[in-house]
């Protein structure tokens, strides 16, 4: 799973797109935390956990909230 992880990782860094680049950290993360899991490495885990939550808010913050900030403004400037 870590191998599937990097790779998927690895391939959306070289893409410009960088909401794939933080998507990517999603399921890496998934992925690498359900590894630790299995070998019962909990420290990790939390590590992994703490990542997930990072990655998230940076989605929620960089893309829904700027896409929602544009919208109105797009709506503001046709008015």
């Amino acid at each position: 799973m870590p191998t599937i992880g990097s790779i998927v990782r690895t391939y959306c860094l070289w893409q410009t797109n960088m909401k794939l680049v933080r998507i990517s950290g999603i399921t890496t993360g998934v992925l690498y935390g359900l590894y630790y899991s299995y070998y019962k490495s909990w420290f990790i885990v939390m590590g992994d956990i703490i990542l997930l939550v990072t990655s998230i808010l940076s989605i929620y913050k960089n893309d829904l909230q700027s896409k929602k900030g544009k919208k109105a403004e797009n709506e503001n400037f046709s008015s």
